[in-house]
């Protein structure tokens, strides 16, 4: 009886034991490290008077193809541009502002953000700025791009 017992004991702590190992091999593979899932930095701000922290763009998804010429044809620069549209259907405010490379729009600023509000504003009042992003996914495990944004505005 004790010997069966036993058995079923040292089955049981055996699965658990596979069970773990197979499960950190799924997290090891969805979660890479960063060698093996880099991020492409795309411009760098040569002025910081105005230092945002960074902040990410919404709509992403709608313009994969232009996020995937940068990464791909550009080898990780382009001019990040903001672009006013007052005419935006999903902005009723009338602030709606798109973030946009040499290859097209990559996105907008999320309505009702305070770095749409900032943005806008410096935008009215013609401030020079320079604009960092940073592009991530594009991998097995996330194969969707996604985007971050710091701003520097020129003195």
């Amino acid at each position: 009886m004790y010997d069966f017992l036993t058995l079923l004991a040292v089955l049981g702590f055996g699965a658990l034991i596979y069970k773990y190992f197979k499960d950190q091999a799924k997290f090891k593979a969805r979660y890479k490290t960063l060698l093996e899932n880099p991020r492409t930095i795309i411009g760098k701000p040569k002025s910081r008077r105005f230092d945002m922290d960074s902040f990410p763009i919404v709509g992403e998804s709608f313009h994969q193809g232009n996020i995937r010429k940068i990464v791909e044809e550009d080898d990780e620069y382009a001019e990040i541009e903001f672009v006013h549209e007052p005419n935006n259907l999903h902005d009723e405010n009338g602030m709606a502002i798109a973030v946009v490379s040499q290859h097209g729009t990559i996105g907008h600023l999320a309505q009702g953000s305070p770095e749409q509000k900032f943005i806008y504003d410096m935008l009215q009042n013609g401030d020079d700025y320079e604009c960092e992003a940073e592009i991530y996914g594009g991998t097995k495990a996330k194969p969707s791009y996604g985007v971050w944004l710091s701003l520097a505005v020129s003195d």
